[in-house]
């Protein structure tokens, strides 16, 4: 069966492992070429390897800080050097933690917030405006069923991707009549090593 997906291209942050990893195979799987940016540069080649080995499909990796704005703003102009355009973008990046807020390393405070808030709306921004014109693009957002709930621990967790949520419905409104797709995606809990566990 014909998805659709043949030979669009899909960037997935993150991509490396987990989630992202899974996702990169399915869309692989479904004849897309993958594009796995993740901020360990020789496991995103390997996985990036392994994925071809996999699918068959074309992969490429790119090392990515999506942390630092200057990184993400120098990966979309290569993006857009190498490819010139991109018809899905998975914003997958994230980190996970147990802790009360007022206990918690305040840097790890600073980088969850700014993966799960920061770094994803600056993507959609620029990603989100190149597909505006194109008039075509699809927006998938790891959100998190934690989104729906006010849990002490992850309180930090829990509200920035309600954020994430919440964003990607009104980004889905604006973007809608100009042919671009926005999903927020919610899944419970997996045992992937976002929480120190090994993969199932």
């Amino acid at each position: 069966m014909d998805t659709g997906l043949k030979g669009k291209l899909v960037i997935i942050t993150g991509g490396a492992r987990g989630l992202g990893y899974a996702s990169a195979t399915k869309f692989a799987l479904e004849g897309a070429e993958i594009v796995l940016a993740d901020i360990n540069e020789e496991m995103v080649k390997e996985s990036a390897a392994k994925l071809h080995e996999e699918t068959g499909a074309v992969c490429h990796a790119y090392r990515l800080d999506v942390s630092r704005v200057d990184e993400i703003k120098a990966f979309f102009a290569k993006i857009k050097a190498d490819f010139g355009r991109v018809d899905i973008l998975i914003n997958n990046a994230g980190i996970f933690f147990f802790d009360d807020v007022v206990e918690v390393n305040t840097s790890r405070l600073e980088t969850m917030t700014g993966l799960h808030m920061a770094t994803p709306t600056l993507l959609c921004h620029l990603f989100g405006r190149a597909m505006k014109r194109r008039g075509h693009g699809h927006i998938l957002n790891m959100a998190s069923m934690a989104a729906t709930f006010a849990v002490p621990g992850i309180a930090v967790y829990a509200a920035s991707k309600s954020y994430l949520k919440i964003f990607s419905k009104a980004l889905y409104n604006e973007l809608y009549d100009y042919g671009v797709t926005v999903t927020a995606v919610c899944p419970g809990a997996v045992a992937t090593d976002l929480y120190g566990l090994p993969p199932r």
